[in-house]
């Protein structure tokens, strides 16, 4: 028996993405089909799975993301702009970070500098994808940086056949901007933004798990009562509350999913079944 991948929720949800510079919002109505990507079953008779993905390296992951979901068992994927570490605006460390992923949450790349790599030359773009990858691989000793997540969520074939040469997976933010086919380069993902009801995410999240799909949400800044070292706060930033409020929602049903970092489900499924690395735009 297989059930279908599909990477995106199909119920009444406004996502915020981006496609090269441009922030758009688009709705996704009931019955909207995205791509899927047929695999075996999920391991260990879970019924869905679940990625929960943070991207821009803030204080906020580091000081309130990151340990409450220690706290609660979930481990989540970490996207790191490598460039901005140790930077007085960003206000993280490395040593904070490899206390990151010695909680168990994995560290993956947002490239070096965060530029729009379908604006740059071939050139730049792999250095912003390796070197990204090689920092990260060097001041977290043990880490194997096996993911990337797309600044603005843009890309092109080119730019996913170079990701695909050096990570097993790389991910979107808005599905609407990957055409007509999935791959595990990729992957859409739900990013609540702030005018986004909690109660209709959660909605829409029992729909996928029912439907025994992979969903892959991003957030970017985190924000809590106290104050945090650095001024970035991270781009749309969610109260920690609306996170504590998805933890638990998720505990009522944590014996049916997988939830688990993005570089973890992507390594099965691609063991699993033959997922292209890249597919025409």
């Amino acid at each position: 028996m297989k059930t279908q991948l599909l990477l995106a929720l199909t119920c009444a949800l406004t996502l915020t993405g981006c496609k090269g510079n441009e922030e758009s919002k688009e709705a996704l109505t009931v019955g909207t089909k995205i791509p899927t990507i047929p695999v075996p079953a999920w391991p260990s008779g879970k019924k869905a799975a679940l990625s929960i993905t943070f991207d821009d390296s803030t204080s906020g992951h580091v000081h309130l993301a990151a340990p409450l979901l220690t706290t609660r068992g979930v481990r989540a994927t970490f996207f790191l702009v490598t460039g901005n570490v140790e930077s007085e605006f960003n206000g993280t460390t490395w040593e904070e970070w490899r206390g990151v992923h010695a909680q168990g949450h994995e560290i993956g790349s947002h490239t070096l500098t965060h530029r729009n790599l379908a604006e740059i030359s071939a050139d730049e773009c792999e250095k912003e994808l390796s070197q990204s990858k090689a920092k990260i691989e060097e001041m977290i000793p043990g880490v194997k940086c096996q993911t990337l997540s797309y600044p603005y969520g843009s890309c092109d074939t080119e730019i996913r056949t170079a990701a695909a040469r050096l990570y097993t997976a790389s991910r979107l933010i808005n599905p609407f901007t990957i055409g007509k086919d999935v791959s595990l380069h990729a992957l859409p993902s739900i990013m609540p933004a702030a005018e986004f009801p909690i109660e209709d995410l959660l909605t829409g999240l029992h729909a996928a798990f029912d439907r025994g799909d992979w969903v892959i949400l991003t957030y970017h800044g985190i924000t809590g009562d106290e104050d945090l070292p650095g001024d970035d706060i991270g781009y749309d930033p969610r109260p920690i509350e609306a996170l504590v409020t998805l933890l638990d929602d998720l505990e009522k049903r944590r014996d049916e999913l997988w939830i688990a970092p993005m570089g973890e489900i992507a390594e099965y499924i691609e063991l699993s079944t033959h997922v292209p690395a890249a597919m025409p735009d």
